[in-house]
């Protein structure tokens, strides 16, 4: 399932974005939140905190290099990524 959030596009900081179907998306920065609501879970979203049911899931990363540990770098036989963004997509429960 696709959203209608360009991948591609730099939002800055990594992030979790709530898209409503309805024309109406909320930005969330990742340091604001304890955890990411799963699908089937609801969620309750400005200005009335009607509740939403989450029907997707989507995760974003971006490649990035080793990381730095206190025991140096680490190997550089392996991939790395970073979290970007998560995309919900929820609809009125």
């Amino acid at each position: 399932m696709s959203s209608n959030v360009d991948e591609t596009k730099d939002i800055g900081e990594p992030s979790l974005i709530i898209d409503d179907q309805e024309g109406h998306q909320w930005h969330v920065p990742f340091e604001e939140i304890n955890c990411v609501p799963r699908v089937g879970e609801t969620v309750m979203l400005p200005p009335d905190s009607r509740p939403h049911q989450v029907l997707s899931a989507e995760h974003y990363f971006l490649q990035q290099g080793p990381p730095v540990t206190l025991h140096g770098e680490a190997s550089k036989d392996f991939l790395y990524a970073r979290p970007a963004r998560v995309v919900l997509k929820v609809r009125k429960a």
